[in-house]
């Protein structure tokens, strides 16, 4: 895995209801406007604050992420960083939002009797989505992590309203010389969110 400790550190490319990187939501339903999805901000230790930066895509159904600081590394106790990443859900009129389907994706270098693992969840409209993955690695390893997560809207999205969603991602490395990042070992894009829609 290439390791870089100034510049971009990671990408992801964020979209909901357009093809991105292979993922696949629930199709929406006939007739069904794909929700909209605005990026509002990060916060954590994994990206404080400057260090995220949001690209739309054309059509207003998605953003690039790009992360520039989520680069965890240990000299031998552990270490954690997280982000939250925010966005506000807008559904056309007469629809909702319903699921997500989520990919994210990095590389690891994990020392002989190290660990390192990545923790992914979600919160809609301010409250616990009830859903939460990981991915986990005991050393000696040095290769890639992805995580794919499929999570419904758990009721809290509004029909034709807006609705905000948060992204959590923690990560934390064990080891003399252990790392965690959201990259991959190509520098390609790391990981990709949609959500599908349905009549309310």
């Amino acid at each position: 895995m290439r390791s870089r400790t100034r510049g971009i550190l990671g990408t992801a490319l964020v979209g909901i209801g357009v093809g991105a990187l292979g993922l696949h939501a629930a199709p929406a339903t006939a007739g069904a406007a794909a929700p909209l999805l605005t990026y509002v901000g990060a916060s954590g230790t994994g990206c404080p604050e400057g260090s995220v930066a949001a690209t739309p895509t054309p059509d207003g159904a998605g953003a690039t992420v790009i992360y520039s600081k989520f680069d965890v590394r240990s000299t031998g106790p552990v270490v954690v960083q997280h982000c939250a990443l925010r966005f506000t859900v807008a559904a056309a009129p007469g629809t909702r939002a319903t699921t997500l389907a989520v990919q994210h994706r990095g590389g690891a270098v994990v020392p002989a009797g190290g660990h390192a693992g990545v923790t992914t969840s979600y919160e809609w409209g301010g409250g616990d989505g009830g859903f939460q993955n990981s991915w986990t690695k005991e050393g000696a390893y040095s290769g890639p992590w992805q995580l794919d997560d499929t999570l419904p809207a758990d009721g809290a999205a509004r029909c034709g309203g807006t609705t905000e969603l948060v992204l959590r991602v923690f990560a934390h490395v064990r080891g003399a010389d252990g790392l965690v990042q959201p990259e991959t070992a190509d520098g390609r894009l790391t990981g990709a969110l949609r959500a599908g829609a349905q009549r309310c």
